[in-house]
This record gives C-alpha cells, structure tokens and sequence, in this order.
C-alpha cells in the first residue's frame, strides 16, 4: 500500500490529466465529461464502489480456487481498468481473465492488481471525497 511519503501527482492544466501513485497510474482523461468536476467526482465514487467490490469477490474467488469465477471478474472489471487508463495492470487483467489454470504465477498477477487497485482507491479517496 502506499504510503503517503510515496505518493506524487503529476497534473498538467488539460485534458489528459494523468495521476501516479507509486506505480500505480490512472487518467481521468476518457471520462466523458472531464471537464466537469461533479462528473468526474461521481465517476470516480462509481469506480471506487465498483472495485472494492471487486476486489471482495476476487479474494473470495482465489480462496475457493474458482477459476471460471476469476476469469469472469477480470472480464468484468477490465473496462473499468481501461477508461481509468491503468495502465500498470492492464495487460494483468487481461492474463487474468484468459488464465487456464491456477498456479503461483496467478496468484502473483493477482496479488500484484488487487495491490495497484487498493493504492488507486485509497488515492481516490484522498482526493475526491
């Protein structure tokens, strides 16, 4: 988790407004509305909800080994990846939801993108609550 010693936010007066959290990147650039900040507050309060969600079901999941589960909740929770623009797992979520089997190299991917969601959350939740 990041600490707040750890977290740096790059902002540029445009559109393409990018924010990086200890590796942990994510824009708010593809929100339709960027420009409005009631939007973008809702959006961001809708994505928070949705990945703690998220992450519940997926430590759930891992814990009873259900694959076919796993593989639906990284096809689930991948546009939401893509429009925040997460970059550092989008490629995980994506070998997450094609993943034939469970083995440690899932485990890690998965540790690794519940890990990159939590310390967005917490961001998020810093900024725009």
């Amino acid at each position: 988790m990041a600490k707040y010693t750890d977290i740096y936010i790059f902002m540029k007066k445009s559109k393409d407004e990018h924010i990086q959290i200890s590796g942990a990147e994510y824009s708010i650039a593809n929100l339709r509305g960027a420009n409005d900040s009631v939007f973008v507050k809702k959006m961001i309060h809708l994505f928070i909800e949705v990945s703690q969600k998220f992450i519940s079901e997926m430590n759930l999941a891992l814990l009873e080994k259900d694959l076919v589960q796993i593989n639906h909740l990284a096809h689930r929770i991948k546009p939401s990846i893509d429009i925040m623009q997460i970059l550092s797992i989008k490629q995980t979520v994506r070998d997450i939801e094609q993943a034939k089997t469970i083995n440690r190299e899932l485990d890690i991917q998965i540790a690794f993108m519940l890990e990159k969601l939590n310390d967005i959350i917490v961001h998020m939740k810093g900024n725009y609550e």
